[in-house]
This record gives C-alpha cells, sequence and structure tokens, in this order.
C-alpha cells in the first residue's frame, strides 16, 4: 500500500477508455480514461458528447481495463467530461495507477 490511503471507489460515470494512445501525452505511449459528465459548457469543447448521460460502471470494470493496459503504456490520462467532478472517483484511480509500478 502507498503513502496514499485511498478507498474503494463503488461507482464511476464512466465516458469511455482507449487503451493505447501516442497522442494524450507527448512522446509516451498511455492510456486514457474518459469520465462523464461536465459542469460547464465551454463552446470549444472537443468532448462534448461526454458533457451529460449517466453511465455508471463498478469500479472493477475500470480496474481490469487499466490493468490490461498497463504493460504496454507509461501512464493513464484522465479526459472527460471533467474528472475533478468526479473527485472521489479522480483520486482514487490515480492512487491505483500509482500503485501499479
Amino acid at each position: 500500500m502507498s503513502f496514499w490511503k485511498c478507498s474503494l471507489l463503488t461507482g464511476l460515470n464512466f465516458g469511455g477508455f482507449i487503451p493505447l494512445s501516442t497522442l494524450d501525452w507527448y512522446g509516451l505511449a498511455v492510456s486514457v480514461l474518459f469520465f462523464r459528465g461536465c459542469p460547464f459548457r465551454c463552446v470549444y469543447c472537443h468532448n462534448h458528447l461526454l458533457l451529460d448521460g449517466r453511465e455508471t460502471v463498478d469500479y472493477g470494470f475500470v480496474e481490469a481495463k487499466i490493468e490490461g493496459a498497463h504493460d504496454f503504456v507509461s501512464g493513464v490520462v484522465f479526459s472527460g467530461g471533467e474528472p475533478c467532478a468526479q473527485a472521489k472517483g479522480l483520486v482514487d484511480l490515480s492512487c491505483f495507477v500509482k500503485d501499479l509500478d
């Protein structure tokens, strides 16, 4: 267990997952996890389809996606929607990713 005290996430408003991207972090191959939902309505948003809606998934589902890609990537990018709108999920998943290494 790491320094961070992470509680188990019970559900995440899930927007999608890209197991391997070379576009989202310059110079690195990463996974991209999309959070659904956003309180902002930026006119320039390129992920406007993730602003509304609800698709709650179990933590184990998200964990399995991240673990399945872990051997091939150097990190995980959290995108959305707005990841900070689900602060507990963002912190828990950040701790989970950190503990994988």
